[in-house]
């Protein structure tokens, strides 16, 4: 059974970088750990390389709560979007990049819960936030965080200083 939250909360943020080398940051899911203020580390479960169906293992962090999440890939469009299902909340959550112009992009971040998120994920959201939408701005700050450091990461990349 699943309950109410937002069906989609989404950010975005133009990047001075060419988007195949967005792509390649963000199509690494081990990396997520370097941008996302929650992720403290993921690791793969799944040889090969990565694509629908790859399995991982996240630890992610909020202040002194630590919580385990199972994810699998459930979208991989090279050079396009990248997408992971969380077990234990259902939520989907993709990453998309889209060339602007010559050596700009747009990478989006949603999190998509369009039929709700699990009832025991609900129940730890009320616990540990206090109300969903508290939980769910949090979320979206979040995003807006991860975007930055992405956006940084691929911009010193790309024009590294001489």
């Amino acid at each position: 059974m699943t309950l109410n939250a937002t069906p989609v909360i989404e950010e975005d943020a133009l990047i001075d970088a060419d988007a195949g080398q967005v792509w390649r940051l963000v199509a690494d899911p081990q990396a997520m750990s370097r941008w996302s203020p929650q992720v403290l580390r993921t690791r793969v479960t799944t040889k090969g390389p990565v694509g629908v169906g790859t399995r991982m293992r996240n630890l992610n962090r909020d202040g002194l709560l630590l919580w385990p999440t199972h994810a699998q890939v459930v979208r991989f469009d090279p050079g396009v979007e990248f997408a992971i299902k969380i077990r234990e909340n259902k939520a989907v959550w993709a990453y998309r990049v889209e060339p602007v112009s010559s050596g700009t992009s747009r990478l989006r971040i949603r999190r998509e819960a369009p039929d709700g998120v699990s009832r025991v994920s609900l129940r730890l959201v009320r616990l540990f936030w206090r109300s969903v939408p508290r939980f769910e701005s949090d979320l979206r700050e979040g995003m807006k965080t991860t975007l930055a450091r992405i956006k940084r990461e691929c911009e010193r990349t790309a024009h590294p200083r001489a």
